[in-house]
Parts: C-alpha cells; sequence; structure tokens
C-alpha cells in the first residue's frame, strides 16, 4: 500500500489523468446502474453502505487501541476456567476444528464434577489476581496516555457529528433525492409603482 502511494506521489500530471478520467467514467456508469434500481433495493444499499462505514470507522479505533496496548506490554485478561479446560485438553489445530473443539470441550466441561472443575478454577484466580496487579502498573506507567487517545477518537467522533447535523448528507442517495425534486426557479415579479393621477 504504502509503495503504491509512493508511485501515484511520484506520477507526473498527465499520468495521472489517465487514472482520474478513468474513476470519473467508472463512477458516472455506476451512478446510473443505480438509478435503474428499484427505490426500495435503493435504499437497501444506501443504509449498507452507511453501515460499512462506521464499522470501519470502529474498526480503526480498536485496532488503534489494540496496537497502543500491545507496543506498552499491557498484560491480558486471564482465561477463564472452561477456556483453560479447552486450552488443555482440546487445542485447536485448524479455523475448521474451532467450531468441533469447541462444541465437545463444552459438552465435557458440562460434565465434570466440581471437585473435577476445582484445579482450572483455582489456576484462573491466580492469573486474575496477576492480571489485576499487572494492569494497574501499567495503567500507573501509560494511563494517561492511553486516555488521551481514547479522548482523541472521541472528539473525531463528537466533530463528525457536530458537522452531520442539521445539514443535508451530499451522498449519492441525497443527490439523486436533489435532482429529482428540483425545479425551474420562477423569475421574480417585477415591483409596479402605482401612478396617482393629481387632483383638479
Amino acid at each position: 500500500m504504502v509503495s503504491i502511494a509512493k508511485e501515484w506521489k511520484l506520477s507526473s500530471d498527465e499520468e495521472k489523468k489517465k487514472f482520474t478520467e478513468e474513476a470519473a467514467k467508472l463512477r458516472k456508469d455506476a451512478i446510473a446502474q443505480f438509478e435503474k434500481l428499484p427505490k426500495k433495493e435503493q435504499q437497501e444499499q444506501f443504509v449498507e453502505a452507511a453501515k460499512s462505514r462506521a464499522d470501519l470507522k470502529n474498526n480503526r479505533r480498536i485496532r488503534a487501541y489494540r496496537k497502543f496496548r500491545k507496543e506498552t506490554n499491557c498484560p491480558t485478561r486471564a482465561l477463564n476456567a472452561f477456556m483453560l479446560f479447552r486450552q488443555e485438553n482440546y487445542p485447536v489445530t485448524s479455523k475448521q476444528d474451532i467450531y468441533d473443539s469447541g462444541k465437545k470441550a463444552a459438552e465435557a466441561f458440562k460434565n465434570l464434577s466440581e471437585e473435577e472443575k476445582k484445579p482450572y478454577v483455582e489456576k484462573f484466580n491466580q492469573q486474575a489476581e496477576a492480571y489485576k496487579s499487572g494492569y494497574e502498573k501499567w495503567y500507573k506507567d501509560h494511563g494517561k496516555d492511553y486516555e488521551k487517545l481514547k479522548k482523541e477518537y472521541a472528539k473525531t467522533k463528537k466533530v463528525a457529528t457536530k458537522s452531520t447535523r442539521g445539514k443535508k448528507s451530499m451522498g449519492l442517495m441525497s443527490r439523486l433525492k436533489k435532482r429529482r425534486t428540483k425545479r425551474k426557479a420562477t423569475p421574480k415579479r417585477k415591483k409596479t409603482t402605482k401612478v396617482v393621477a393629481p387632483r383638479r
């Protein structure tokens, strides 16, 4: 992705023009194709696109948080008793195995007695205590920066909401509606001054 951006930056205006014109043509064709669809289908596509944009923003935020925690060696949460049992007795070897092994592990863990579950519960309690103390230490060192990062994303979200509030979205659906409801402006009538005849 970086190399493509670099290549685009180094391209001449003449080279860029070809791709810009092609993109404009494709966009025009896509709008024409969209206009042919029934109104209900247009609305469905519009809602789906809005959801995808929201998911993308949310994913960026989550990735930023994860990256920060990883770079600052934030301790990970302790696995619960069931997950420890599954990890030990039903290890996952492939993607296809995730569901099957999970189902088998859940059934097997359900049939264990309280005494058999005890080692896993104790192990979880130990790990939970270690996580708690480790997280407190991590938050003491990196908490300010982490909260700052969270505020940055919250601020961006607030600004985006404010800018769109009370304004018409200039998305594809809005442009189409505008085009449909556009009317010719009626010419303004000229003001006529009333001529009063002088009294005799």
